[in-house]
């Protein structure tokens, strides 16, 4: 059984390393994620590599991108 089927995930800097780990592994368990990321081609590359998964540029440090 997957842990989090049908839940929604948002990984912030999951571009690369440990996020991107985080993303994979997220939805292995079942979620759908949400890649977010200011590397906008890393992010659009790593979601392309999982099913269902989304981009979308995301600087944390910008409010009006949240």
């Amino acid at each position: 059984m997957k842990r989090i089927e049908g839940k929604v995930v948002l990984i912030t800097g999951a571009a690369q390393n440990l996020g991107a780990v985080m993303a994979r592994r997220l939805a292995e368990e079942g979620a759908t994620v949400v890649v977010t990321d200011i590397e906008i081609e890393l992010g659009k590359e790593l979601a392309d590599t999982i099913p269902g998964a989304i981009f979308l540029e995301l600087d944390v440090c910008e409010e009006t991108h949240w």
